[in-house]
């Protein structure tokens, strides 16, 4: 009875989203917006979660609300002939790996080597976070930030975006 109920509820549904794309199609395209948004938001849902679960169930939470948050992307790549078997691209990667654990401004933290082949693509990236601009500042100044900077820039270029969330 209730696979029958199921069916009768979709066979509905085709029908009214059938007869609103018939009869008013800039209705039907506000519906296909409104279909997307959520499932942006339940994607950014999703996200939030996930980061919270890899940040061991520690909030991502800002040191004062209502202030915007501020998104630091770093996309990495390599110089010609360097790979990341490389002793120094080794030690350029446990230097930004451990910066969690030595810089308090950081509030979330990920990176990770590409898995594209496409030839545009950089080789490695660093996505994290941090409360505002004052606190991203001081991150960039921080002694073992600038000690990982100058490992990379050995064996490598980099772009940047920064953006507030």
């Amino acid at each position: 009875m209730a696979v029958n109920a199921k069916k009768i509820a979709v066979y509905v549904l085709v029908v009214f989203a059938l007869y609103v794309i018939i009869t008013d199609p800039a209705k039907a395209a506000d519906y296909v917006q409104i279909g997307f948004e959520g499932i942006s938001d339940a994607a950014k849902a999703i996200g939030e979660f996930m980061t919270w679960v890899a940040n061991g169930g520690q909030e991502l939470t800002q040191s004062r609300p209502g202030v915007r948050m501020i998104r630091h992307l770093v996309l990495f790549k390599l110089n010609e002939g360097v790979d990341r078997d490389d002793p120094r691209v080794r030690q350029g990667y446990e230097a930004f790996r451990a910066l969690p654990g030595t810089i308090d401004e950081i509030r979330h933290w990920e990176l990770g080597w590409n898995v594209s082949d496409r030839p545009i693509a950089y080789d490695f990236a660093i996505n994290s976070a941090f409360d505002d601009a004052d606190a991203l500042r001081r991150y960039v100044e921080h002694p073992d930030h600038q000690a990982g900077v100058a490992l990379w820039r050995e064996f490598s270029t980099w772009v940047i975006a920064d953006y507030e969330f």
